[in-house]
């Protein structure tokens, strides 16, 4: 967040280029999905501080597992997950999370419709953030390793691993290609995952895998509820056809 105050010359014309870019790619899209777009707009304007009421202060709403179990209550809970999930660090942690967004939403929205998109986007929000707190514990009381418990995330990472790994369920019978490497769809998050944290040492491996796993609850769930009325989930665990 500290980068916002202290952008030189550089700095402003860097983020008037990623906004151009992002403009462009929306631009360009036959199909504008509009709860993708409305959830980007709204971590635009809480990074850029434009949502009044908000604790812009990292320390006091960031996904910390420390911090959250030592007060279990709802309210605060909610207001970590959601809120850490909303904010961003930096200019360059924005933007390639908002084109990452941009590109699952045109894909799945359409797909799933709008309501039930949203509805997946606020259970891997919830989902990723439970399992990052359950997580974070079960490696610091049994494994001995407290870094992550101890850790203060913010970004919408979680969540678009989550939807990496419900879109690439959906293509299950294709392979796709990963940074440039083609793999079966099953192992495309986890080998994201990898080169992910190769590439971005900093970035938050437990935010990730908790996504991943999220997905993976969402994802197989809906493969094997019962089902008592028609569903844009088929049986298959893909979720649906274009």
């Amino acid at each position: 967040m500290s980068s916002r105050g202290r952008r030189g010359v550089f700095g402003h014309l860097s983020l008037l280029f990623m906004g151009k870019s992002l403009v462009d790619q929306i631009g360009r899209m036959p199909v504008k999905p509009l709860v993708t777009l409305a959830l980007m707009v709204l971590q635009i304007a809480v990074y850029f501080l434009l949502v009044p009421g908000v604790d812009y202060s990292v320390k006091n709403i960031c996904l910390n597992p420390r911090a959250m179990l030592g007060n279990i209550t709802a309210s605060i809970w909610v207001r970590r997950i959601v809120a850490s999930a909303l904010l961003h660090s930096s200019d360059r942690h924005l933007y390639f999370n908002m084109i990452s967004f941009l590109h699952k939403g045109v894909t799945l929205e359409p797909i799933l419709g709008a309501q039930p998109f949203l509805i997946l986007i606020t259970a891997l929000t919830f989902l990723s953030g439970i399992i990052n707190v359950i997580v974070s514990y079960v490696a610091a009381a049994y494994f001995g390793y407290s870094v992550p418990l101890f850790s203060c995330a913010i970004g919408f990472s979680g969540v678009l691993f989550g939807l990496s790994t419900v879109l690439n369920m959906q293509y299950q019978e294709r392979s796709i290609r990963v940074f440039g490497f083609r793999l079966k769809p099953s192992y495309a998050a986890w080998a994201e995952l990898v080169l992910t944290q190769i590439l971005v040492p900093r970035a938050s491996l437990m935010g990730h895998l908790s996504g991943i796993l999220a997905g993976l609850i969402v994802v197989y769930y809906q493969r094997y509820k019962p089902r008592t009325t028609p569903t844009r989930f088929h049986g298959s665990g893909r979720l649906g056809t274009r």
